[in-house]
């Protein structure tokens, strides 16, 4: 009798040691990324990227970035966590300059087929709570958005770099703030931990 108990209890701390080391080794995942042009601009910010489209001299820089913690899920090859999501776009003239950042805050799940969790393809889901913040130089507004929804949705490949995963994807990104939707399209490079 005692030495099934030593054999449950052994058996039992084998298990909850695995699981603690399962629940500790949650992958972090992080990628930057240049986006494609938006399809279209907060409103307070819209003239003044029409103003600067019509000048040769204006120029257009954007930066999307991705930071994001997952465990595995009980589907094969599945990961799900929390991430976060930021777009930076600046739009600038000599007279005037105008910018965005909007975030995304929520789940994601990134589902891979491959012969070991993160390699292989991949498609990955995020939906959250989006914020949006706009402003211009030239009128000396600033408006901060109402929160919505944002949703991101891609598709890539991922492959060993030494104890990492390299990943590569297309994503598209829309959010849907005080009933307008902002969208962006972009192509990323990012690292699972």
């Amino acid at each position: 009798m005692t030495r099934k108990r030593k054999i449950r209890s052994t058996l039992a701390l084998a298990l909850l040691l695995g699981l603690t080391a399962e629940a500790t080794a949650a992958p972090v995942f992080f990628h930057g990324a240049i986006g494609c042009p938006w399809l279209n601009y907060p409103s307070s910010i819209q003239s003044s990227v029409d103003a600067n489209k019509q000048n040769s001299t204006s120029s257009n820089y954007r930066l999307d970035t991705t930071l994001g913690v997952f465990i595995p899920v009980s589907w094969e090859k599945t990961l799900g966590g929390l991430i976060i999501n930021w777009t930076y776009d600046k739009f600038s003239l000599e007279q005037q300059s105008s910018q965005t950042s909007q975030f995304t805050f929520g789940p994601s799940l990134m589902r891979f087929y491959g012969p070991t969790p993160g390699a292989g393809l991949f498609w990955k889901t995020d939906i959250g709570l989006a914020l949006a913040h706009a402003s211009t130089s030239s009128a000396v507004t600033s408006l901060t958005s109402k929160p919505g929804i944002g949703l991101l949705a891609g598709v890539g490949y991922s492959f060993a770099a030494r104890n990492a995963r390299l990943l590569i994807k297309t994503e598209y990104a829309a959010r849907l703030i005080e009933m307008k939707l902002y969208r962006t399209i972009v192509l990323g490079l990012g690292l699972l931990l």
